[in-house]
Protein backbone atom coordinates (compact mmCIF):
# COMPACT_ATOMS: atom_id res chain seq x y z
CA UNK A 1 0.00 0.00 0.00
CA UNK A 2 2.92 2.48 0.34
CA UNK A 3 3.56 2.55 -3.60
CA UNK A 4 -0.10 4.14 -4.48
CA UNK A 5 1.29 6.94 -1.20
CA UNK A 6 4.41 7.59 -2.67
CA UNK A 7 2.96 8.05 -6.39
CA UNK A 8 0.76 10.04 -4.98
CA UNK A 9 2.59 11.97 -3.40
CA UNK A 10 5.06 12.14 -6.61
CA UNK A 11 2.00 13.41 -8.77
CA UNK A 12 1.08 15.70 -6.30
CA UNK A 13 4.52 17.74 -5.87
CA UNK A 14 4.07 17.34 -9.84
CA UNK A 15 1.30 19.12 -9.95
CA UNK A 16 2.97 22.02 -7.22
CA UNK A 17 5.39 22.95 -9.58
CA UNK A 18 3.12 23.36 -12.67
CA UNK A 19 1.20 25.24 -10.36
CA UNK A 20 3.81 27.39 -9.64
CA UNK A 21 4.87 27.58 -13.04
CA UNK A 22 1.78 28.97 -13.48
CA UNK A 23 1.77 31.42 -10.81
CA UNK A 24 4.95 32.83 -12.27
CA UNK A 25 3.77 33.02 -15.89
CA UNK A 26 0.49 34.54 -14.55
CA UNK A 27 2.39 37.35 -12.29
CA UNK A 28 4.76 37.95 -14.87
CA UNK A 29 2.02 38.75 -17.71
CA UNK A 30 -0.39 40.91 -15.35
CA UNK A 31 3.23 42.86 -14.55
CA UNK A 32 3.68 43.68 -18.01
CA UNK A 33 0.25 44.22 -18.75
CA UNK A 34 0.33 46.72 -16.22
CA UNK A 35 3.39 48.49 -17.41
CA UNK A 36 1.70 48.64 -20.89
CA UNK A 37 -1.18 50.54 -19.42
CA UNK A 38 0.68 52.94 -16.90
CA UNK A 39 3.43 53.59 -19.88
CA UNK A 40 1.00 53.48 -23.06
CA UNK A 41 -0.54 56.85 -22.72
CA UNK A 42 2.21 58.96 -21.54
CA UNK A 43 4.50 57.72 -24.47
CA UNK A 44 1.78 58.42 -27.15
CA UNK A 45 1.31 61.36 -25.75
CA UNK A 46 5.19 62.57 -25.61
CA UNK A 47 5.05 61.23 -29.55
CA UNK A 48 1.93 63.53 -30.56
CA UNK A 49 1.88 67.40 -29.81
CA UNK A 50 -0.85 68.74 -28.37
CA UNK A 51 -3.84 69.71 -30.76
CA UNK A 52 -4.84 73.48 -30.85
CA UNK A 53 -7.87 74.71 -29.88
CA UNK A 54 -10.12 77.54 -30.46
CA UNK A 55 -7.35 80.51 -30.02
CA UNK A 56 -8.20 83.23 -27.65
CA UNK A 57 -10.56 86.02 -28.75
CA UNK A 58 -11.62 84.05 -31.68
CA UNK A 59 -14.67 82.85 -32.28
CA UNK A 60 -15.19 78.87 -33.09
CA UNK A 61 -18.08 76.45 -34.00
CA UNK A 62 -17.68 73.22 -35.08
CA UNK A 63 -15.10 73.66 -37.96
CA UNK A 64 -15.62 77.52 -38.15
CA UNK A 65 -12.63 79.67 -36.74
CA UNK A 66 -13.34 83.39 -37.06
CA UNK A 67 -10.80 85.91 -35.81
CA UNK A 68 -11.99 89.23 -37.32
CA UNK A 69 -10.79 92.66 -35.63
CA UNK A 70 -8.39 90.84 -33.03
CA UNK A 71 -5.30 93.29 -34.62
CA UNK A 72 -3.37 89.96 -34.98
CA UNK A 73 -0.23 90.05 -36.64
CA UNK A 74 0.59 86.25 -36.99
CA UNK A 75 -1.81 83.24 -38.18
CA UNK A 76 -2.80 82.02 -35.09
CA UNK A 77 -2.64 77.91 -35.07
CA UNK A 78 -5.73 76.29 -35.35
CA UNK A 79 -7.63 72.63 -34.69
CA UNK A 80 -6.46 70.37 -37.75
CA UNK A 81 -10.24 70.13 -38.92
CA UNK A 82 -10.40 73.68 -39.53
CA UNK A 83 -12.38 73.55 -42.50
CA UNK A 84 -13.19 78.08 -42.55
CA UNK A 85 -10.63 80.37 -41.16
CA UNK A 86 -11.81 83.75 -41.34
CA UNK A 87 -8.95 86.18 -40.48
CA UNK A 88 -10.11 89.21 -42.17
CA UNK A 89 -9.71 92.62 -40.75
CA UNK A 90 -6.77 92.17 -38.60
CA UNK A 91 -2.62 93.65 -39.28
CA UNK A 92 -1.30 89.98 -40.83
CA UNK A 93 1.83 91.09 -43.11
CA UNK A 94 3.45 88.12 -43.95
CA UNK A 95 2.69 84.03 -44.55
CA UNK A 96 5.28 82.04 -43.79
CA UNK A 97 5.99 79.05 -45.10
CA UNK A 98 4.02 75.68 -44.03
CA UNK A 99 1.93 77.94 -42.15
CA UNK A 100 -0.86 75.70 -42.71
CA UNK A 101 0.56 72.40 -43.35
CA UNK A 102 -1.41 70.57 -41.06
CA UNK A 103 -4.60 71.81 -42.46
CA UNK A 104 -5.49 69.62 -44.88
CA UNK A 105 -8.95 70.07 -44.53
CA UNK A 106 -9.13 74.01 -45.10
CA UNK A 107 -11.44 74.63 -47.57
CA UNK A 108 -12.00 78.37 -47.28
CA UNK A 109 -9.36 81.29 -45.79
CA UNK A 110 -10.61 84.72 -45.49
CA UNK A 111 -7.58 87.75 -45.26
CA UNK A 112 -9.29 90.16 -46.44
CA UNK A 113 -8.60 93.67 -45.13
CA UNK A 114 -4.94 92.79 -43.39
CA UNK A 115 -1.54 94.40 -44.50
CA UNK A 116 -0.12 91.46 -46.41
CA UNK A 117 2.94 92.83 -48.11
CA UNK A 118 4.91 89.46 -48.48
CA UNK A 119 4.06 85.64 -49.51
CA UNK A 120 6.92 82.93 -49.29
CA UNK A 121 7.31 80.21 -51.31
CA UNK A 122 5.17 77.25 -49.68
CA UNK A 123 3.10 79.45 -47.85
CA UNK A 124 -0.03 77.90 -48.82
CA UNK A 125 1.61 74.36 -48.41
CA UNK A 126 -0.79 71.80 -47.71
CA UNK A 127 -4.11 73.44 -48.93
CA UNK A 128 -5.23 70.50 -50.80
CA UNK A 129 -8.96 71.10 -49.98
CA UNK A 130 -8.45 75.42 -50.54
CA UNK A 131 -11.21 76.21 -52.82
CA UNK A 132 -12.34 79.91 -51.13
CA UNK A 133 -9.02 82.64 -51.02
Amino acid sequence: MRMPEAASLHRTAGLGRVFSRMTRNMTIMVLVAVLAIVTGPANAQQQQAPQPRCPDKCLCFRTTVRCMFLQLDHIPRVPRETTILDLRFNKIKTIAPNTFKDLGQLNTLLLNNNHITRLQNGSFNGLGELRYL
